[in-house]
């Protein structure tokens, strides 16, 4: 009986030394990327710039220096984006190998998206020796009616997302993929509800993939009410999730991005 017991504790001794190695290992075969993200025009940092392992949930927003460190990256063959309001997105093809630091910089060029009322949506070089050339993204009719208003961007993993414009001519807001064509997804309205009217007239826009629970755990979309018969105009706050149901297939929810990281290191 003695013996038996000898080899229960021994085998559970083994179990217990195997389960601890075992977040060692898992350590082993994973790498770290760091790097910096700066203005390509003015060599400035770009505090806020999200960077992605693409595919994966590793990733991070560059601090007030434009500094970002990823940790714990599978060891492989990876695709590492990166984006920033109004600049071109870019991306690299990284190695990471176990133990080890890939350091990876990114110069993002100037590329502003421009509402112009009555013609439509632009996109623009905006560095210093950049051409004058301009991509349109979409014009007044079918999809847009003038005035061409706010505009905003909706912020997923991998690069992906979408532009959101306020069509005011017919009180509806437009959504086209954020990706480089910006092709057109779709138009929907917000309707009144049992205590709440709809919108109309609306100049500015906002939205945010951040989960801002309870009331907004799949983000949030922002819209200025410019018409209220007998009153103020005001803003209205709709779940991001259920503008997403409107659509087939649904909408991307990604609440990934934590912009309370912005400018913290983390």
């Amino acid at each position: 009986m003695k013996t038996r017991g000898v080899a229960v504790s021994l085998y559970a001794a083994i179990v217990l030394i195997c389960m601890m190695a075992l977040p060692y290992q898992a350590d082993a075969q994973s790498g770290r990327i760091t790097g910096r993200v700066t203005d390509a025009g003015t060599g400035n940092p770009l505090p806020g710039a999200n960077v992605v392992v693409n595919g994966t949930n590793f990733g991070d927003a560059t601090s007030v220096t434009g500094e970002f460190l990823i940790a714990r990256v599978p060891s492989g063959e990876h695709t590492l984006n990166v984006d920033y309001l109004g600049f071109a997105s870019q991306s690299a093809e990284i190695t990471v190998s176990a133990d080890q630091v890939v350091i990876q910089d990114f110069s993002l060029s100037e590329q502003p998206i421009v509402g112009e009322e009555n013609a439509g949506i632009w996109k623009f070089e905006a560095e210093p020796d950049g051409n004058s050339e301009k991509f349109l993204v979409d014009s007044i009719g079918p999809h847009l009616v003038a005035d061409v208003e706010g505009l905003a961007i909706y912020y997923a993993n991998d690069s992906r997302g979408y532009l959101i414009a306020s069509s005011q001519g017919n009180d509806s807001y437009v959504i086209y993929e954020r990706e480089e064509n910006h092709k057109y997804v779709g138009t929907f309205r917000i309707a009144a509800g049992e205590t709440i009217d709809g919108t109309f007239d609306t100049d500015g826009i906002d939205v945010s993939n951040f989960a801002l629970a309870p009331l907004f755990p799949g983000g949030i979309f922002v819209v200025q009410d410019g018409s209220n018969p007998g009153g103020n105009q005001n803003f209205k706050c709709v779940q991001w999730e259920l503008i997403a149901r409107l659509f087939d297939p649904p909408l991307l929810v990604d609440t990934r991005w934590d912009p309370r990281t912005v400018g913290s290191g983390k």
